[in-house]
């Protein structure tokens, strides 16, 4: 079973910038195979969302929120309201 992936507009951003970053300080090789192992991250948490280190906060508000580390960058995730793709 996977999970759809919501990308808010402020992550996408983020992603677009870094991968511009990379190709302006290093190579545009290098760009790409940050998105590939951003995406890959991606894919892997909607075939795994509980995967990662529950945020222990003292706000409610955040008692869903999870995070791990990866080859990309730290992902940081909302696991509420989960359903399977399709569904």
């Amino acid at each position: 079973m996977s999970f759809l992936i919501n990308k808010l507009r402020r992550a996408r951003q983020d992603l677009v910038d870094v991968f511009y970053y990379f190709a302006r300080q290093g190579t545009l090789p290098t760009a790409r195979r940050f998105l590939a192992r951003a995406e890959a991250t991606f894919q892997r948490l909607a075939r795994m969302p509980g995967i990662g280190t529950r945020y222990e906060p003292d706000e409610s508000l955040y008692a869903e929120l999870r995070y791990f580390p990866s080859p990309a960058s730290a992902c940081t995730w909302f696991s509420t309201g989960l359903s399977p793709a399709g569904s």
